[in-house]
């Protein structure tokens, strides 16, 4: 049996591996038969970092007995905190970009690179970005996440790992091509740091990532922010009428 160490490293390279499938086929060069083949081993990967990622989470041993404790607040009600999270510089900061369209990957990480940021992670579907998010290690302190995806939206990516203390300090930024007032407040509610409409406007991108390393607002300044937002999004379609 392979210790948590061992089980890590074995399910890294798996996620590699079905990255480097998914580029691939995502660039639509190959034959019939090779697009056959790769799709066939991707199936058989996903299967594989499944079970393998339920290991991880399978208690080895008997659990110690309870003790009595003060009881702890879940992450729904915990308190807001309202303090800005410490400043990151741009060498220093690490980012996931979970998108599933590669021009779309490539151009948020080409705007990172442009500012300075070099530690860079992408990966190409939802759950691919949950095990990515519930493994890093330092924290990530951006993601730049795709709201539609295959395998799991952003937003269950999000809903999945939004309570993991580790990741309290990462600002986690949705992006989307749907600017419905309906989806601006679901992120509200579920505790999205910030939300980005496609196409994506790269000036509007750099100021978004230079205010999130520099500790962003407030929590009730950010959600004061995204309820404007809702409000420009109901006022467009007021004004554009329904939409087929």
């Amino acid at each position: 049996m392979l210790d948590a160490k061992e089980l890590k490293v074995v399910l890294t390279t798996l996620n590699k591996r079905r990255a480097w499938l998914l580029k691939s086929i995502e660039e639509q060069t190959l034959d019939a038969t090779t697009l056959e083949d790769y799709q066939t081993t991707l199936k058989l990967l996903d299967s594989s970092v499944q079970k393998l990622a339920r290991l991880t989470t399978s208690p080895g041993k008997t659990n110690p007995p309870k003790q009595t404790a003060p009881a702890k607040p879940s992450p729904t009600s915990a308190p807001r905190r309202a303090v800005r999270r410490q400043a990151v510089e741009m060498e220093d900061a690490y980012v996931l970009i979970a998108e599933d369209n590669h021009d779309s990957a490539q151009l948020l990480r080409g705007v990172l690179e442009d500012m300075g940021i070099n530690r860079i992670e992408v990966v190409a579907d939802g759950r691919a970005a949950l095990y990515a998010l519930q493994n890093c290690s330092p924290s990530y302190d951006l993601v730049l996440c795709d709201w539609d995806m295959p395998e799991m939206s952003g937003i269950d990516v999000h809903r999945n790992v939004k309570s993991l203390a580790k990741l309290r300090d990462t600002h986690f930024v949705m992006v989307t091509a749907i600017s419905a007032a309906s989806r601006i407040r679901e992120a509200i509610q579920q505790g999205i740091s910030d939300y980005l409409v496609k196409p994506i406007d790269i000036d509007v991108l750099e100021k978004k990532i230079k205010a999130a390393l520099a500790g962003g607002e407030p929590p009730q300044e950010k959600e004061e922010l995204l309820q404007v937002k809702i409000k420009q999004s109901e006022d467009n379609g007021a004004a554009s009428g329904p939409r087929n």
